[in-house]
């Protein structure tokens, strides 16, 4: 007897927490000006800052600075695009997850569009512009990879002529080894090529 009232106890006690907990979404749902999809509007603001999501956007914005030598906050602005859904997110959301100022959050996102790397869209009936990531950023960041690549393989080509011409004992000695470079970067720039047209033909599709 004593386990049947402690499990009906249990039971009340849960289902008076449940009709408590649907009672706070309601009173939130109320609260937003478009009753459209309210419910899924509340459960992306609840995920769109969840710890896992945080700690991937600090280690990729820390990543972007330091291969694309991007300013932090931009950095992680373009993170919160990638790892957003394709719905993207509002600039008010933004500022929510950045902490930072409009004016900040403003000068950044407009320097990501410039650099193609993020997109806006509106919705029919909503004046808000939503962010998300460009289709195209990945596209962008191997043509920026190619580039820079491009740059060093003539880099390294000068370097191998000089020696060559002015430094023939040191170049008979080591000079295998600026022409493995070069080999490992010609390899890396045709990969980069062929990565990039296959990309190009999946946006065609």
């Amino acid at each position: 007897m004593c386990g049947l009232f402690y499990f009906l106890f249990i039971n009340k006690h849960f289902k008076t927490r449940l009709r408590r907990i649907n009672k706070t979404l309601v009173l939130l749902v109320r609260k937003l000006p478009n009753k459209k999809n309210n419910f899924a509007v509340i459960m992306k603001k609840m995920d769109c800052c969840s710890p896992e999501k945080q700690k991937l956007i600090e280690e990729v914005g820390l990543h972007f600075e330091k291969t694309q030598n991007m300013a932090p906050l931009a950095a992680r602005i373009y993170a919160i695009m990638i790892l957003s859904p394709s719905d993207g997110h509002t600039f008010e959301e933004i500022r929510e997850i950045t902490a930072a100022s409009k004016s900040s959050v403003s000068t950044q996102l407009n320097l990501l569009m410039q650099t193609k790397k993020v997109d806006y869209f509106t919705k029919p009936g909503d004046r808000k512009r939503f962010f998300k990531a460009s289709r195209a950023y990945l596209k962008h960041t191997l043509k920026e990879y190619l580039e820079n690549i491009s740059e060093e393989i003539k880099m390294v080509e000068k370097i191998i002529q000089f020696n060559a011409t002015y430094n023939s004992e040191k170049f008979e000695k080591d000079g295998h080894i600026p022409k493995l470079f070069r080999e490992y970067l010609a390899a890396q720039k045709e990969n980069l090529e062929t990565t990039i047209q296959r990309v190009s033909e999946y946006e065609n599709d």
